[in-house]
């Protein structure tokens, strides 16, 4: 699904789609727009460059955003070895997220590249994410470039300080840079 638009998806499943030439990102759902999922399980999608299962795309003033609640996104693939890519089950290059009750796992940057998360991605200094109660984990980097990425982190990196707000009751696997808050 490419979304400009706005859309909501709800108790639905998006698998097995492929994002190649042209829109290379989100293999199943690249959205530019505002894109709410309840209950959605986005799994087994792959593309090749970033955000296997889910990708925030970049836009203009950063006004795009993705909210998932009560979702699972797992077994998705980011496969390419060049470039900033990352985030084989999300990524955000631009724009806002928020992320209540959600697993994001099992998920696989399947040639590494420059990528530094498997699990959620965040590219742009703008880009704000809010997590609350959910599971990051069990997400890998993989394949003939994994020794590039050694240390970094599977599950969740954000590029800035500020781009990933942990707004309590979540589970991280390996992360970097995360904003802890108490709650």
């Amino acid at each position: 699904i490419d979304n400009a638009g706005t859309i909501t998806l709800n108790r639905c499943r998006l698998n097995q789609n492929y994002a190649n030439a042209g829109s290379s990102s989100g293999g199943g759902l690249n959205n530019s727009g505002s894109a709410t999922l309840n209950g959605c399980l986005v799994d087994y999608n792959k593309c090749t460059m970033q955000g296997g299962g889910l990708e925030n795309g970049y836009t203009a003033g950063n006004t795009n955003v993705l909210t998932a609640t009560n979702s699972t996104v797992v077994f998705n693939t980011q496969a390419y070895s060049v470039a900033t890519v990352g985030g084989a089950g999300m990524c955000f290059r631009s724009g806002s997220g928020y992320l209540t009750n959600c697993t994001i796992a099992y998920n696989d940057n399947t040639l590494g590249g420059t990528a530094s998360s498997a699990g959620l991605q965040c590219l742009d200094a703008a880009v704000r994410v809010y997590v609350k109660n959910s599971l990051i984990s069990f997400n890998k980097i993989s394949g003939n470039y994994a020794y590039l990425v050694s240390g970094w982190s599977a599950d969740a990196y954000p590029d800035y300080a500020a781009n990933i707000t942990d707004n309590g009751g979540n589970i991280f696997g390996k992360y970097y840079n995360i904003d802890r808050k108490s709650t």
